[in-house]
């Protein structure tokens, strides 16, 4: 069976658990057999991409006002062994830049990887489905504890449908922070814009072009320092997503996603770095409908070839949620690391005929 297109992360299972993706075909001899299409279209697993991770050890340095942060970057292997590119070339260390320009001014940016702008609580965003391969974000400290920082990334991922250019992905955004002695607030305005597809789906060319799409959102993270050793934070971000109509697949009601995170930190004396733990929901689609010309056939033959419009609701069948362990070592200003394990766990209704 050929590929029809893929899906980003966010739809899940959604399309197969609809049961709308179940045609008719024919074959060499006109014969009439039902297909499941479903199928046909590849699923992409949620988190970044390989190349979009952060580096798990960093290289610090810094002078005046201005930080500079950089890492190893990890082995990427080539889309094809035969190339006569060496592997080192394929590879670009990870960059950070940090500078204050002016009093209260404060500008950074990232490339090839690293980012700009870190969530501290770890949520798989909006933002974070840029995988950005160039990021800046520019803060004004309005008042002492309130500040407000304009982001701007950029990023080129794999259209993961043969034959298919890669999709530019490019996001802008706004926060606003509140930060007291011991708590902070902060809230995120932003659109996502993909110059194919929405939230990752793209099809194959044999199927036309496939058109651009948006996702507005917003969100709200707030932390706080529980005692001198825990520090609490968490984040939830809710957004709308959006196609062009030229598609023969086609977002007939906005799709809504969600993503949220919860965090605890602890970070004793007799510890040299700090425990995390966290629970993450990955950007999924909560709910929103899509439609497309389905082929029908009541009888053998061609003959009794005929369309009819499907609608269907493209959200996953369950939710998945990661418990995660992690640990981050400090070196004082010049090194640091950071790793941890995480454990999936989903829940979701029967999708396929074989569960």
């Amino acid at each position: 069976m050929s590929v029809v297109g893929a899906l980003g992360p966010a739809f899940g299972d959604g399309f197969s658990h609809s049961g709308a993706w179940n045609v008719a075909s024919f074959d060499y001899f006109d014969r009439t057999y039902a297909m499941d299409l479903s199928r046909a279209w590849m699923r992409a697993q949620a988190g970044p991409a390989r190349v979009a991770q952060a580096p798990l050890l960093w290289r610090s340095e810094a002078a005046g006002p201005v930080r500079v942060q950089a890492a190893f970057a990890e082995s990427v292997a080539p889309d094809s062994f035969r190339t006569a590119i060496a592997r080192a070339d394929l590879e670009q260390n990870p960059m950070r830049i940090e500078a204050e320009i002016a009093p209260g001014f404060t500008a950074a940016f990232a490339a090839h990887g690293a980012r700009a702008e870190y969530d501290d609580n770890g949520v798989v965003s909006h933002l974070d489905a840029v995988q950005s391969d160039m990021s800046l974000r520019l803060t004004r400290r309005l008042v002492k504890g309130v500040s407000l920082s304009l982001i701007n990334e950029s990023g080129r991922t794999a259209s993961g449908v043969a034959f298919m250019p890669g999709v530019e992905r490019s996001a802008t955004a706004a926060r606003a922070s509140f930060d007291l002695p011991r708590v902070g607030l902060d809230l995120t305005f932003g659109a996502v814009r993909e110059d194919q597809g929405v939230l990752g789906m793209i099809w194959s060319s044999g199927f036309g072009a496939t058109p651009g799409g948006e996702t507005r959102f917003g969100g709200i993270g707030f932390h706080a320092d529980v005692t001198s050793v825990w520090r609490v934070s968490g984040s939830a971000e809710f957004g709308v997503a959006d196609m062009g109509p030229s598609g023969w697949l086609q977002v007939i009601e906005p799709l809504r996603t969600t993503a949220f995170s919860l965090k605890a930190q602890a970070r004793p004396d007799w510890l040299n770095g700090a425990l995390t733990f966290t629970v993450t929901q990955p950007l999924r689609v909560e709910d929103g409908v899509m439609a497309f010309l389905a082929p029908t056939a009541t009888n053998y033959g061609r003959e009794s070839l005929s369309y009819e419009l499907r609608a269907f609701s493209p959200a996953p069948s369950g939710r998945e949620l990661r418990l995660g362990v992690g640990y981050t070592y400090w070196r004082g200003d010049v090194f640091s690391a950071f790793g941890g394990s995480a454990l999936r766990a989903r829940t979701r209704a029967c999708a396929e005929p074989r569960c």
